[in-house]
């Protein structure tokens, strides 16, 4: 991200760091389907290493450099900005969603980093990622993780994010109508996309050593 192109949303930026959750995590428990939030999991393997601990430069460590940076999103759905100097653990973005031909502006801030090694049904696992939650200029109600996995013993990486999500408070009547109708295939067009261009990242830079 230029200087430049992040000096012009600095107000922005400013402003969403006074907002809010716009809702209770500690309601966890109580988001199911059948009370209107929508939960999903996505993932996707990536390039394998060799079995052991993830390599200093391999899949595992390209991944991690592209989900710090937000680089995996396809930019001609949503667009990150954020003030790349801020730690991980406070960062706060803006997230500008692009649809019907209109930009739409949201907040986002990272509420925890994952660094951590799991114990899974074939063998440990390292896991480095983080979640983000909606705040009050947000649209949806909810939470996002995104986690690169490498397993030990096999050597196999994969790229996964798990959400739960509801609509939320949409001011203008007009773009409530359309974004409920478009809601879920936006979802889902997000997490393919997504998917996908992480794959192609890793795969293009790991071609580039």
């Amino acid at each position: 991200m230029g200087q430049h192109h992040l000096k012009q949303y600095v107000p922005r930026l400013q402003k969403l760091r006074q907002e809010r959750v716009n809702f209770d995590p500690r309601l966890k428990d109580t988001f199911t389907e059948g009370n209107g939030w929508r939960l999903s999991d996505y993932e996707i393997d990536l390039p394998p290493e060799p079995p052991g601990p993830p390599l200093e430069n391999g899949s595992f460590a390209i991944a991690k450099q592209i989900l710090h940076n937000y680089e995996f999103p396809d930019t001609t759905l949503i667009e990150a900005i954020f003030d790349p100097d801020e730690p991980l653990h406070e960062r706060t973005m803006l997230l500008i969603g692009k649809f019907a031909g209109m930009k739409f502006y949201f907040g986002g801030r990272v509420n925890g980093v994952i660094d951590e090694q799991r114990q899974t049904e074939d063998g440990p696992a390292h896991v480095w990622g983080y979640g983000y939650q909606t705040l009050e200029s947000h649209w949806e109600n909810g939470e996002i993780t995104f986690e690169i996995w490498k397993y030990l013993n096999s050597g196999r990486v994969k790229f996964r994010f798990h959400s739960y999500v509801r609509i939320g408070y949409v001011p203008n009547w007009l773009y409530r109508v359309g974004f409920r109708m478009m809601w879920k295939r936006l979802q889902v067009q997000f997490a393919r996309t997504a998917l996908a261009r992480m794959r192609s990242l890793v795969m293009e830079r790991l071609e580039k050593l």
